[in-house]
């Protein structure tokens, strides 16, 4: 089992590798999903908002532009991304917007100093979930959301097969979460469901002897309801996306 400071290493170097580059921004880029994310976490004039594990900036970038009476920081352990998005953000002249390295535990800020805390596509990598709520839950304010955007295993899946063709690729990943579990660990702080909804995303891994072997030994209607399909010399999936909305009682 990884410590906590080699998951956050493993990450750290894969994706200030990756996040920058086009065909990861093809892949991880929806829209209708960024804009239905928004509007769930319900942005205001005035309010502050976290965009925990920004990498790209994806999300940030687009409430600052929407809201310019937002003030907006993202954080992340990928440190070239993170100064990658601060010269975005001078070129693009976006004041209200903030980026910062963080520990990929504990959060650099005071309580109660967001209105809001979106993640989308990073929960899978925090090494300590459980943490990564609690320091949430801390930095929210009372009347604030979080909204957490993540893939999802299917309920067949009981031999975990996505998160095994995950964890081929070392970059940290933990396990994806079941809603059932996203939840119960956010009401352990006082956090409830209030709204959401479902999307799905599809990525490719290269194919080699690994990913084959994984392959044959999964059953074929596991494998179909990823939708996984040989291309050429990549294996793609397709997985459900969990976009949830949390408040306290």
């Amino acid at each position: 089992m990884k410590t906590t400071q080699e998951l956050v290493r493993s990450a750290r170097d894969r994706f200030n590798q990756e996040l920058l580059g086009a065909e990861y921004r093809r892949i991880h880029s929806d829209d209708d999903q960024l804009r239905a994310l928004i509007d769930l976490l319900g942005v205001e004039a005035g309010s502050t908002v976290l965009d925990l594990g920004t990498g790209a900036g994806y999300v940030a970038f687009e409430i600052g532009r929407r809201y310019p009476g937002c003030r907006v920081v993202g954080v992340d352990v990928a440190n070239v991304a993170i100064s990658a998005n601060l010269e975005g953000k001078e070129r693009e002249r976006i004041s209200n917007l903030d980026f910062r390295v963080y520990s990929g535990t504990t959060l650099p800020f005071d309580e109660a100093s967001f209105d809001g805390v979106v993640s989308r596509y990073a929960f899978h990598h925090f090494p300590e979930p459980e943490l990564s709520v609690a320091e949430i839950s801390r930095v929210l304010r009372r009347t604030g959301c979080v909204v957490v955007s993540d893939p999802v295993p299917l309920d067949a899946d009981t031999a975990d097969f996505i998160d095994e063709f995950q964890r081929l690729r070392p970059d940290g990943h933990l396990r994806f979460h079941r809603p059932s579990e996203l939840e119960a660990l956010f009401a352990g702080y006082g956090l409830q469901r209030v709204g959401g909804f479902a999307s799905q995303i599809s990525y490719p891994r290269p194919m080699d002897p690994r990913y084959q072997a994984l392959l044959k030994r999964t059953p074929s209607t596991v494998l179909s309801q990823y939708r996984v399909r040989v291309v050429e010399t990549q294996v793609w999936v397709t997985v459900d996306v969990a976009n949830t909305a949390f408040q306290r009682g």
